[in-house]
């Protein structure tokens, strides 16, 4: 797909393997101080350097030639002394197994012991030492600047995806849920199969929206989303609850005409109207349409007061008749109450708007204590 980092990411690849390749070709063997016809070590780093995301491709990038570096001279130093024929393949073994051993140990203890049993290996083949020692670490650190290079001119910073990500979760919500709602309307009423898809297709989403926000501490401080950490932490919570109202939703879909519940049909255009709206505020957070905290579960109560739902949230216990469609209820007021989280969460704070940036601290005092009085009167409610 485009504009994707896997996209972005194959374009590094393709285009840093190239330069590297160029460059070891045109350096060759360093002005006679590396190995000839080896200039492709720098084409290999750089591509086994570049990963799709900035926090590996940097760590890569300074701990593979450092170990290259450092194995270099451990190798070029043993072979200072005398080293028979058996002895140096007893080493150049030696090293391949250790070298085999510490595989998921990081770059630079792997490279370490890489370079150094390479250096055995085309020692053993007649190479001289010296050349096999600087050869490698020199096209090792060409190709890891390379690649740093050419992340820095075509990054992916995960910060510009958090608020498109985030909307793209919400869209397919914005399919699911109503469709769920409408699926209490009668036996039957819900296409199983196509509900299954979607929400498939929500938990890829979130997934996406989850890896990106993972990545975001280890992104240099210059790029951040709009939202702090403490923020984000409390969106993908929202999120996770939300997946979890709906597996519920799923769960209790009616099998027999006892449990059905119609009035629940009525809440599916107001939820998906909401949740279009909540996902233009994800996208878009000043140019979005106005959404008031609370609003949805206003209606919600409405709802349940106009259809005689109210009685079925009554704390005592429910009868077996009754007690289907009080799970129903539940299940469809924890739903709203996790969207009045993410609707407090994103709907701009007062101020904000005017001042085009994050309300101070008495404005996000007040924000916070409306949504505790959502969740405390949905929670008494039910």
């Amino acid at each position: 797909m485009t504009g994707t980092p896997l996209l972005r990411h194959a374009l590094r690849v393709g285009i840093g393997t190239t330069l590297g390749e160029a460059a070891g070709r045109a350096i060759g063997d360093f002005w006679g101080h590396g190995l000839p016809s080896h200039g492709f070590w720098a084409a290999l780093t750089t591509m086994l350097v570049l990963f799709p995301d900035y926090e590996h491709t940097f760590a890569r990038g300074w701990s593979r030639p450092v170990g290259s570096a450092v194995g270099g001279l451990l190798a070029w130093g043993l072979l200072q002394f005398s080293w028979s024929h058996g002895a140096l393949a007893l080493a150049t073994v030696a090293f391949s197994a250790v070298t085999f051993v510490l595989l998921r140990t990081g770059q630079h203890v792997l490279n370490v012991v890489l370079t150094a049993w390479i250096v055995f290996l085309l020692h053993q083949m007649g190479t001289a030492q010296g050349l096999v020692a600087w050869g490698r670490p020199a096209d090792t650190v060409l190709g890891a600047a390379i690649a740093l290079a050419v992340f820095l001119v075509l990054p992916t910073w995960h910060h510009h995806r958090v608020g498109d990500l985030l909307a793209r979760w919400l869209r397919t919500q914005q399919r699911l849920l109503p469709a769920l709602l409408t699926g209490y309307a009668d036996v039957g009423a819900a296409d199983r199969a196509a509900l299954e898809d979607m929400r498939d297709a929500t938990r890829r989403a979130r997934e996406e929206l989850e890896s990106a926000v993972a990545h975001l501490p280890h992104e240099p401080r210059g790029h951040r989303a709009r939202w702090t950490a403490d923020e984000l932490a409390r969106l993908t919570a929202a999120a996770f609850e939300l997946t979890r109202c709906t597996a519920l939703l799923t769960e209790h879909l009616p099998r027999r005409p006892a449990e059905t519940v119609p009035e629940l049909a009525e809440y599916a255009a107001p939820l998906r109207d909401h949740l279009g709206r909540l996902a233009q505020l994800a996208r878009s957070p000043h140019g979005g349409p106005a959404l008031r905290p609370g609003a949805l579960r206003d209606d919600f109560a409405a709802l349940c007061a106009r259809t005689g739902l109210a009685w079925l949230a009554d704390p005592a216990e429910p009868d077996a008749v009754s007690r289907p469609r009080a799970r129903a209820l539940n299940a469809s007021l924890r739903t709203v109450l996790a969207l009045e989280t993410l609707t407090a969460q994103l709907a701009p704070r007062p101020g904000e708007a005017a001042a085009g940036g994050p309300a101070d601290g008495p404005h996000r005092t007040r924000h916070g204590r409306h949504a505790r009085t959502v969740r405390h009167t949905a929670h008494a409610t039910a």
